[in-house]
């Protein structure tokens, strides 16, 4: 008879719980794989709970803020784009071109259960998996990015890579918690260029008119 209890689940969540309870008490000889133990560990004003200095350096992080956050970390690659259908049947909410042609697609999550719900899309991440036919044109590299601290490292699959987002004296920044693996070193661009290129046209023109009708109603009240 098969169990009904996920040892491997109640594992990692014995070790969250353990890692969580080392940092409040300052004690950090058990290994830190989520990057919380720096940024949270703060001179302490009686005991504040570790999930509510998570919630409050998170709270004013938003969806935008990531997005911004993301355009700001790549400025420097060849084509950016966001909330695009490039890959199969799903939406990226980030995708990337660097310098040497590698396309990145980031996934963005703003809460444990958002992350958690995008493990139900099975037919998705058997393809990141590499589990799929083999004809499929997927990324190069594949990122989850959430607010910093929401995610632990640990939870991230192998194949995906982790990218955090925090407002540092009101600047937002975006750093790399965990380096995606290649999924394959193939020329996906190429196969995607058309598409890719006639969607940002698309936004370039949609940018465009509302900047026109903007000023136009400006124009109007002077």
């Amino acid at each position: 008879m098969k169990s009904l209890i996920n040892f491997e689940k109640l594992k990692l969540e014995k070790e969250e719980s353990k890692l969580k309870e080392a940092i409040l008490k300052e004690d950090l000889d058990l290994p830190d794989t989520t990057g919380l133990s720096q940024f949270y560990k703060k001179p302490k004003k009686g005991k504040a709970n570790l999930q509510s200095r998570i919630q409050d350096s998170n709270k004013e992080i938003n969806t935008s803020d990531i997005t911004e956050a993301l355009f700001s970390r790549f400025s420097n690659h060849r084509f950016l784009i966001d909330n695009a259908y490039v890959f199969q049947d799903w939406e990226s909410d980030f995708i990337t071109v660097t310098e040497s042609m590698y396309v990145y697609e980031i996934e963005s999550k703003m809460s444990k259960s958002d992350f958690n719900d995008d493990f139900k899309k099975e037919g998705k991440h058997l393809l990141l998996e590499g589990k799929g036919s083999g004809t499929e044109i997927l990324p190069n590299k594949f990122y989850y990015c959430c607010p910093r601290g929401m995610i632990a490292g640990y939870r991230i699959p192998e194949y995906a890579g982790l990218m955090e987002v925090t407002r540092n004296n009101g600047v937002l920044e975006c750093v790399t918690v965990k380096e995606a693996p290649f999924l394959h070193k193939e020329d996906v661009f190429s196969q995607i260029k058309d598409t890719l290129l006639e969607k940002l046209a698309w936004r370039y023109r949609d940018i465009r008119l509302e900047e026109f009708q903007a000023m136009k109603q400006l124009t109007g009240r002077l």
